[in-house]
């Protein structure tokens, strides 16, 4: 069993070190008094990353794992009725140990687990419709229109403060649990069809987030507004002593201890169901698997108590100050700055990245993408900032952002379309919930705004211009190629009405692959 503890262990000082310089150097400009502030941040951040360490070999040698031979178990289960009820079951049970899902819960005023559970049955029936699609060969783009028509049909009826919160809740529910355990039963089933194309295996993470927004916006108007409490929102906790910052990391161990206990023990218990019945795996690998689970437990808890009693607090502050000093270009600045520090330590994006670059060809370089990628968060957090500011309706934004989204994908090709709405679930990731939208918060409580109607909405951008992003990337790719196509055929021509024949042997052979790659892609049919 190999563990990559020294490997894991540099990814979470990459993704954790670089925020927690900034944001000390925020703290130490805008905070009149940050010395407890930042003790307390630096502790947090050592948390996070012995957390993100023990979170990440704990989904290398449990959670995907899991995921891979829980798909070759269905695979053998060709039956449609089988896919819905595992994907409803599988995909709550992953949504329910999401670290993002439970920051941003707990950041919404109403009762932690009626919400946490709705939004988690949300995405396992999306998985479900997603794994169905995949059966039936129904283009994802299809499911996208429908979600989303479905989602605004519902919009009229839910109160508007409540509309950021309920897209930021869809983006929330796609992070580093999620993601690949969804990833890894989805590839796995795809290659067991007939005549699969390589964009079965993608779209996944597009569709599930669709699920979450429903259920929390049908729960919010079941229970009506005194089923939400957001009195406490924005309120500033600062710390006295040394005494005090103990007491709240004690209270904040006992509560996720607890917490993550209930919500990681269905996975494991369906884990073991399968092993019974079919899996039937030796003792020293069900051992491991095991042991990746209770890596998985201390990782997630360690984290959620470094975001809980450190991010949060960090994040309010900050945004409370550059709020409150009047200099409100500070704050789309700052928010720029961190956001793009996030993401770009965030070690999946380079994964996101790559996968870009091999669809496009060749034809957009990496560093393209990662520009493309930063571009659209600076958008997302520059307007996001913008609305704490002015109160701007979050659907006077998201409505035009979601009709280009959905327009584009029926235009670029197809293969890059399902990768760009991918990309949404990498971009939301749990620190983007855990500081991003706490900085959000903090400065729309100083600005004495609706915090439910301005500041939420962040992770929704975040989710949102990504896809945008990639998307129209993708439609510089097909016009480039499209001229390409055009100039030789122009050459082909020539060469027949001059030489009275035509042949492969005037086109370059990278020609001919790139015109073949294009039509098995469906690129110039898309």
């Amino acid at each position: 069993m190999k563990l990559n503890l020294k490997k894991h262990l540099l990814e979470s000082i990459r993704t954790i070190a670089p925020i927690t310089i900034v944001a000390t150097i925020f703290a130490l400009i805008f905070v009149p008094s940050p010395l407890s502030l930042i003790i307390n941040f630096v502790i947090s951040s050592m948390l996070l990353i012995v957390g993100i360490m023990f979170f990440k070999v704990g989904v290398d040698i449990a959670f995907i794992p899991v995921g891979d031979l829980i798909g070759a178990t269905i695979q053998r289960k060709r039956k449609v009725w089988f896919l819905v009820i595992v994907g409803i079951t599988l995909g709550t049970v992953a949504t329910l140990a999401e670290p993002g899902a439970h920051v941003l819960v707990g950041l919404t005023g109403m009762p932690f687990w009626p919400l946490l559970v709705s939004i988690s049955v949300g995405v396992g029936v999306f998985f479900a419709l997603a794994l169905v699609r995949m059966f039936f060969r129904v283009g994802f783009r299809y499911i996208i229109l429908g979600g989303y028509l479905l989602i605004f049909l519902i919009v009229i009826f839910v109160p508007n403060d409540f509309l950021p919160t309920a897209f930021d809740l869809g983006g929330a529910t796609m992070g580093e649990m999620t993601v690949p355990f969804i990833m890894t039963l989805g590839v796995g089933i795809a290659s067991a069809q007939k005549n699969a194309k390589k964009d079965d295996n993608f779209g996944l993470i597009a569709i599930c987030p669709l699920g979450a927004i429903i259920a929390a916006m049908v729960l919010r108007l079941i229970v009506g507004d005194s089923y939400v409490d957001a009195g406490n929102l924005g309120v500033i906790n600062y710390f006295g002593s040394l005494s005090e910052m103990g007491e709240l990391y004690l209270s904040a161990l006992g509560n996720y201890s607890l917490r993550i206990l209930i919500a990681i023990a269905p996975i494991v218990t369906i884990f073991l169901i399968f092993q019974f019945i079919s899996l039937k795996l030796s003792f020293k690998k069900l051992c491991s698997i095991l042991l990746g689970f209770l890596f998985l437990y201390i990782g997630v808890a360690l984290f959620l108590i470094g975001v809980t009693v450190g991010f949060l607090p960090m994040g309010q502050i900050i945004g409370y100050h550059i709020a409150s000093s009047n200099v409100n270009f500070m704050l789309i600045i700052a928010g720029i700055i961190l956001g793009a520090i996030v993401i770009l330590a965030e070690p999946a994006v380079y994964v996101l990245i790559k996968e870009i670059a091999h669809v496009a060809k060749g034809r957009i370089s990496k560093l393209g993408a990662i520009i493309c990628l930063c571009s659209a968060i600076a958008v997302a957090i520059a307007l996001s900032m913008i609305r704490v500011m002015t109160g701007v309706n979050f659907l006077w934004i998201a409505v035009p952002a979601y009709v280009v989204a959905i327009a584009l994908s029926f235009i670029v090709p197809k293969l890059f379309s399902a990768v760009a709405f991918d990309a949404g679930g990498v971009a939301s990731g749990p620190l983007m919930a855990g500081f991003l939208l706490p900085l959000s918060i903090g400065a729309s409580y100083a600005l004495g705004g609706n915090i439910l109607a301005d500041a939420f909405g962040l992770i929704a951008f975040v989710a949102l211009f990504p896809i945008i992003a990639f998307q129209i990337l993708g439609l510089v790719v097909k016009i480039k190629t499209i001229k390409k196509i055009r100039r030789h055929k122009a050459k082909c021509k020539y060469r027949e009405e001059n030489d009275g024949q035509i042949s492969s042997v005037f086109l370059p052979d990278s020609v001919f692959k790139s015109t073949v790659e294009i039509e098995d892609n469906n690129q110039l049919n898309s």
